[in-house]
């Protein structure tokens, strides 16, 4: 069951980060052909792929962590001996996760702060775009806590 609600998650994110993805390679295209064909300037797809961009970038960055393509410290781990290797693994995984949830914290507080600035071009709320730190911290502690889970169900 835990595999999954991950494996959907991932699902979710994957396919939301290729639509806004998508979205923003439009938008671009369409400022190339206002500017240079149509000779007009249209103020909001800079400022929509700019904001698109973050998004996909951050979840890409829950993305990564799913697939454990983030760099790691395999060398320095290494050292350890093998007995010890599993509570330095155990205490670094904490360790982020705790870092993941200050994250989500502060995100969620500079979301609130931001909500009733608003953007330039559209008028968006600037919460919308800082709302990409929370989210997507939240996403990798879910990530982390179904990789954990799955390990306690491996070790039965």
């Amino acid at each position: 069951m835990i595999k999954k609600l991950e494996t959907q998650l991932y699902a979710g994110v994957k396919w939301t980060a290729i639509a806004m993805f998508a979205l923003m390679v439009a938008l671009c295209l369409l400022q190339v052909i206002s500017r240079y064909i149509l000779k007009i300037s249209l103020s909001f797809t800079e400022e929509l792929s700019r904001f698109l961009f973050i998004w996909v970038t951050f979840l890409g960055t829950a993305m990564a962590l799913k697939k454990q393509q983030h760099v790691k410290m395999d060398m320095l781990i290494g050292i350890f001996p093998s007995s010890l290797r599993r509570i330095v693994e155990a205490a670094v995984s904490f360790f982020t996760l705790l870092i993941y949830m200050i994250l989500v914290c502060s995100g969620i507080g500079v979301m609130a702060k931001t909500m009733d600035q608003t953007s330039a071009a559209m008028n968006l709320p600037m919460g919308l775009v800082y709302a990409a730190v929370p989210v997507s911290f939240t996403v990798m502690i879910l990530f982390q806590l179904c990789e954990w889970l799955s390990r306690k169900e491996e070790v039965k």
